[in-house]
């Protein structure tokens, strides 16, 4: 058997470590993968555009030649190959969605997320629900969330339910390729707290910053990371922006790979206050390297801590106050040494649970 692994966010959103550890880990078993993205790496040459830098137009007609190629890759599937292609529920995924259908058979969506929650506008919504009623493909789920969303989007057929896949992150980083703006945030004798990612209200951005504006930072060692696109202006835009500015470390860019790595390795505490997720890749990048996690306490990470409770701690996020003092406690502690126990970890990286997964798939594939 031969998989293709198809997606169209890739780079844009770290999609390539969950990829390449996928294709890393079906390789073990013999099962030749072939990813189809927007990067290159040793094994795979990069195959669709990067749609998220330029103007409207520019991006229009790069979906367009992108759906066209997805639609070509489908048509030349040979006996015993099959694609598996990633749904995040943003906009450019609809367009999958819908030529997926062309061969229900040989096409399986991975669904991350049915839609996005930053989209607050109906109309993809409703585009969405219309098309996953009409699908006919077997969909991967990897959360009860994703599975009870497909219910509610009239979804009435295969799912493969299955957890998600733990990612194998390269921890190597090259400096030459880390900006000045990233080395120089920061400085020996301070606790880091790192929150990382896309920028966006689901995230829990606005509650981060009003807890910035409660931690006590004249008495304390404490250092704010904000890094990543903050496409929406969250940051900017806030109403005490200069405070925020001045009481934080803000890297309001593309963070590319090595400067992941670095901002990882050096910080301390990854924060992810998160409103709603059904998956978190910045909380597989926490647990691959090693860093304790102070989440918000929605089911996810509760579940998820409630079975390795040595990775982090949830808590209420959304009351300012607590979180700054939560912050506070943790920065006081002279180690971490309470974190990431073998136990917790032995049974996280089980390599029974991707076994699973793709043997939920070749069971399919052979029914």
């Amino acid at each position: 058997m031969k998989i293709y692994l198809h997606d169209l966010i890739g780079t844009h959103s770290g999609v390539n470590y969950y990829l390449n550890t996928f294709a890393k880990k079906a390789k073990k078993h013999n099962i030749d993968v072939n990813i189809k993205s927007n990067y290159s790496s040793k094994h795979n040459v990069s195959y669709y555009p990067f749609l998220f830098r330029g103007g409207l137009i520019k991006m229009l007609f790069l979906l367009s030649y992108s759906y066209a190629k997805f639609f070509l890759a489908i048509c030349k599937l040979k006996k015993n190959e099959i694609i598996i292609v990633s749904l995040y529920g943003t906009y450019v995924d609809f367009g999958l969605l819908m030529i997926s259908k062309i061969s229900s058979k040989n096409v399986l969506l991975d669904v991350h997320e049915v839609v996005d929650e930053n989209f607050k506008g109906l109309t993809l919504r409703r585009l969405f629900k219309y098309g996953f009623k009409v699908c006919e493909n077997p969909i991967i789920s990897h959360s009860k969330k994703v599975t009870a969303n497909l219910q509610l989007n009239d979804y009435k057929n295969k799912v493969i339910q299955t957890p998600h896949i733990n990612y194998e992150i390269d921890k190597f980083y090259n400096l030459k390729n880390v900006m000045d703006d990233v080395k120089k945030s920061f400085e020996d004798g301070f606790t880091y707290f790192l929150f990382f990612g896309n920028i966006i209200p689901s995230k829990g951005v606005f509650e981060l910053l009003s807890t910035i504006e409660k931690i006590d930072f004249n008495n304390s060692k404490i250092r704010i990371i904000i890094a990543g696109k903050d496409r929406l202006n969250c940051i900017k835009d806030y109403s005490n922006y200069e405070e925020i500015h001045q009481k934080s470390i803000l890297l309001l860019k593309h963070i590319n790979d090595d400067e992941m790595k670095y901002l990882f390795n050096k910080s301390d505490y990854i924060l992810l206050p998160y409103l709603d997720i059904a998956q978190s890749g910045v909380l597989e990048m926490a647990i691959n390297f090693r860093k304790p996690i102070l989440s918000s306490n929605i089911k996810y990470f509760k579940d998820k801590f409630s079975k390795y409770p040595s990775f982090g701690k949830p808590l209420d996020t959304k009351d300012a106050i607590n979180f700054a003092k939560a912050i506070e406690s943790e920065a006081k502690k002279l180690n971490h040494f309470n974190f990431y126990k073998d136990e917790d970890l032995e049974n996280y990286f089980n390599p029974n649970i991707f076994n699973n997964f793709i043997n939920e798939i070749i069971k399919f594939l052979k029914s």
